[in-house]
């Protein structure tokens, strides 16, 4: 599509997991079951424009099972 040209560029799987768990070390998060919004917090305020929700919620669910 045009309009994908125009849209910023999102991270693929292997680097949006990269970033899970560099801020999984920053944040000291432990238990994603629990801990999930305030990872989630951090992605959607710094990384929005960058990060797929979908994708990333996928990678959470993977980690956590």
């Amino acid at each position: 599509m045009i309009l994908e040209f125009y849209l910023p560029a999102t991270m693929n799987k292997e680097q949006t997991t990269e970033l899970i768990q560099k801020l999984m070390a920053e944040h000291n998060i432990v238990d994603l079951k629990t801990q999930r919004g305030l990872l989630m917090k951090e992605l959607m305020a710094n990384y929005k424009s960058e990060i797929d929700a979908g994708l990333v919620n996928e990678i959470i669910n993977e980690m956590v099972a």
